[in-house]
């Protein structure tokens, strides 16, 4: 028996309404286990939409902004971070 079937017949005895993941609170048996938990859950919800995900969409925008624009800024950046990488890259053959 593979580890996956392994993993499927020990979860198979699970309610419908049971699971593995602690963080779902999409039903009442799961909305309180504990009251550490909650607030844990509620500090990374906060910090993955309301910090992470705005981050993430103005470096994406930024990105997709720059990517047309050819300027001598956008020249001199992409030269300076080559050099850099290939710094980087070649330092442990000194």
């Amino acid at each position: 028996m593979s580890q996956v079937e392994a993993i499927i017949a020990r979860a198979s005895h699970l309610l419908p309404w049971q699971t593995w993941n602690l963080l779902t609170r999409t039903s009442q048996s799961f909305e309180f286990i504990n009251v550490r938990l909650t607030i844990i859950w509620i500090i990374g919800f906060i910090v993955r939409y309301f910090i992470l995900l705005p981050g993430r969409s103005i470096i994406f925008l930024f990105g997709v902004s720059k990517m047309n624009d050819e300027s001598s800024s956008q020249h001199w950046l992409e030269l300076s971070s080559q050099y850099f990488s290939f710094q980087q890259i070649s330092r442990p053959l000194r």
